[in-house]
């Protein structure tokens, strides 16, 4: 069973910042597992996604 299977669908936390390429670049520069690249969505938000050690998702975006 994958860690999405055990905490559902969508983002466990998501915050609102218009910094998302620093925190992206910050993040991989420390090991952190990113789920998802920076990148417009369908719903348009700028947005990145990390996967933390109990394999939650939080994502960083902002509307565009």
């Amino acid at each position: 069973m994958s860690n999405r299977e055990l905490y559902g669908y969508g983002y466990d936390a998501y915050f609102i910042t218009d910094i998302q390429q620093e925190l992206q670049d910050e993040f991989q520069s420390k090991g952190v597992k990113i789920a998802r690249y920076l990148a417009k969505t369908d719903y348009h938000n700028q947005e990145f996604v990390i996967e933390d050690c109990d394999g939650r998702w939080i994502g960083f975006g902002i509307k565009e």
